[in-house]
């Protein structure tokens, strides 16, 4: 079984450094402007040997030209002895003037025959990676890229926000009474339906953007979300988390949904050392206070936020390979991490606020019923029987119960949504989100 289990692992880790190859060669040549007319995998290395420069090799993200390069290197996972893949992207002045950076040896190994095989790179069409490359360099507003019917839009509209509902939401996520939540009158209700709909927009260029399997962007954990999408919006706009004029945010790209911490404050609990941190779980968000930008989500399950924080705070000061090549980590590492981290340091984690996007505690009476009550219109969310089975044969670590498990599809969604209202620029997570449901574990942060 451990064998199986290694093979397994082993052929995923190989699938993943394929697909991400192939996008990084159809971004090279769409930056050549020489796209059009590609048809096959050999029709796209012909193309490169033709025209690639160095210059075309600078835009790349890190982990994608580290795939170049590694399957240009290597038929397996493990690189032969005295090879190495350079850690630092590096720059391309750097480059032309001889440095061996990631740049430089992918140029040098432009022409160079691809070692590795395996089925992604057929699994992975044209359009596909074409579609990846858009979507990187998109903002989270974009009603162009929604390609979902929108009778299944309006489908999944939620109108049963009644005072009875509210009620179940202060009590679920604000179990010590911290706040004065917004109320739900006809103004509030115009928000959260637009605040749907900019959220609906922003799902399937995610999708896109995170997921490299094009038959995992299908995968059924995103009914489960666009079901709910319309009832977590609401619970975001009764927290008076998001902008106040959501509906001028419907013709403008570029910018985030979520409110400027530095304009409310108070409005996003603070977890870092306080008793809320110790005491509750679920979707927290990490906010650089030097820059003033929200620039994460996450989520916790089965323990609490503070215990969550100290394993990033513990990971952001670099102390492994994994660590390093985490984009998070690297973005914003401690300021007495011993790395050099000049060319992907974003900030420091010590000027990063914790807050909590939506949080619960499960030692307050009357929560887990609330999370997983069967579907209704009344209900938090919504529980379909055929979902409720997948999520039954899901693994999820220390997890036995149905119950338990559905409270980990809660934690996922209320990160999704979150994540899904910071704009790409600024968001340093390269995490799918659902990563147990979807099988996908650290799939943009594979070096």
């Amino acid at each position: 079984m451990k064998r199986f289990r290694a093979g397994a692992k082993i052929k995923q880790g190989m699938a993943m450094i394929l697909e991400q190859n192939a996008v990084c060669e159809v971004e090279i040549l769409r930056l050549a402007g020489k796209t059009n007319t590609l048809q096959a995998a050999n029709d796209i290395r012909a193309r490169l040997v033709e025209v690639a420069t160095m210059e075309h090799f600078k835009k790349p993200l890190k982990v994608k030209l580290q795939s170049f390069v590694h399957v240009r290197s290597s038929a397996t996972l493990s690189l032969p002895d005295g090879i190495t893949i350079p850690k630092n992207k590096g720059k391309y002045d750097s480059a032309v003037a001889g440095e061996d950076n990631l740049i430089s040896r992918a140029y040098q190994l432009h022409d160079t025959p691809v070692l590795m095989v395996g089925g992604a790179v057929e699994d992975l069409t044209m359009e596909d990676t074409e579609a990846q490359i858009r979507t990187e360099s998109q903002q989270v507003i974009s009603f162009e890229t929604v390609t979902t019917r929108e009778d299944e839009y309006t489908d999944f509209a939620f109108d049963g926000c009644t005072d009875a509902w509210c009620l179940e939401v202060k009590e679920t996520f604000d179990p010590h009474n911290c706040l004065t939540l917004k109320p739900m009158d006809n103004v509030g209700r115009q928000r959260a339906k637009i605040l749907y709909k900019l959220l609906w927009s922003c799902l399937r260029p995610h999708i896109n953007r995170r997921i490299a399997q094009p038959a995992k962007r299908s995968h059924w954990t995103f009914k489960f979300v666009r079901q709910n999408l319309a009832r977590v919006a609401t619970v975001m706009v009764i927290f008076d988390h998001v902008q106040e004029d959501l509906e001028s945010l419907l013709r403008q790209d570029k910018r985030c949904l979520l409110r400027n911490l530095s304009a409310g404050h108070e409005k996003f609990l603070m977890l870092n050392g306080t008793d809320l941190g110790r005491d509750m779980e679920g979707s927290y968000l990490y906010f650089d206070e030097s820059a003033s930008v929200w620039i994460r989500s996450g989520k916790v399950s089965g323990r609490s936020f503070e215990e969550r924080h100290g394993e990033h705070a513990k990971g952001a000061t670099l102390p492994n390979f994994e660590s390093l090549n985490s984009h998070f980590y690297s973005s914003y590492p401690t300021k007495d991490c011993t790395s050099d981290t000049s060319d992907t340091r974003l900030g420091y984690f010590e000027n990063l606020s914790v807050r909590c996007g939506l949080g619960y505690s499960r030692s307050k009476q009357g929560t887990q019923e609330r999370l997983v009550a069967a579907s209704h219109q009344g209900s938090l969310f919504h529980w379909e029987e055929s979902i409720l089975d997948k999520v039954e044969g899901v693994n999820f670590r220390g997890t036995v119960s149905l119950q338990d498990k559905q409270i980990h599809m809660v934690g996922y969604l209320l990160e999704l949504c979150y994540d899904l209202a910071i704009p790409p620029d600024d968001n340093v997570s390269r995490n799918p989100g659902f990563e147990t449901t979807l099988g996908i574990f650290g799939s943009d942060e594979l070096y």
